[in-house]
């Protein structure tokens, strides 16, 4: 029992709970969309959206709590993981396609099959970009607190000079090689 318990504190473990009730959702939201005549991929859609977000309120409360204070605001986290869950819902509809058009699996079945497939790929981009460390952002945004941060295109204290690219002629006052004077040093350049 004690095993159990600590099983369901590990995050991956709460995450896969919640995305197990969430494919539940899903598959019963698809499953009453299709008894009123709905077509399987539409069914399969609006079932993705509405799971996805219970999915995140829910993965706010119980998996990443402890990653949400002092991160970035609710909506920010909310929009990004909403924009990869449903791009990854319509990477997953030529799949169901061709699972029920071609080789004939029921779509319920086809459509739970899909969801599991892209399980992990869910968890590690919830972990890695959603509730990322700070020194786990993407890339676009460290490089853009650097850029702003730093000041690199401020003539601030300790950011590189970009005015003039050209190596300078070896003789100044600087120890530093030609072309790598600070932008604060202007009696060397």
């Amino acid at each position: 029992m004690t095993r159990l318990i600590g099983l369901l504190n590990c995050r991956l473990s709460r995450y896969a709970v919640i995305g197990a009730g969430g494919a539940v959702l899903n598959i019963l939201i698809m499953m009453a969309l299709i008894g009123t005549g709905a077509h399987y991929v539409t069914a399969a859609v609006i079932a993705a959206e509405i799971t996805i977000i219970t999915n995140f309120i829910l993965q706010e409360r119980l998996a990443f709590a402890d990653l949400t204070e002092g991160k970035r605001p609710f909506i920010y986290r909310f929009l990004q993981s909403f924009t990869f869950n449903t791009l990854e819902a319509m990477a997953r509809v030529p799949f169901l396609w061709l699972l029920v058009e071609y080789l004939h699996v029921h779509s319920l079945a086809a459509q739970a099959g899909t969801i599991c497939v892209a399980f992990f790929s869910r968890y590690a981009f919830h972990l890695k970009f959603v509730y990322a460390q700070q020194d786990q952002l993407p890339v676009s945004q460290r490089l853009h607190q650097w850029v702003t941060v730093r000041g690199i295109f401020s003539r601030g204290r300790g950011a590189p000079s970009i005015r003039d690219p050209r190596p300078k002629p070896v003789g100044g006052s600087s120890s530093r090689p030609a072309g790598l004077q600070e932008a604060g040093n202007d009696e060397d350049q």
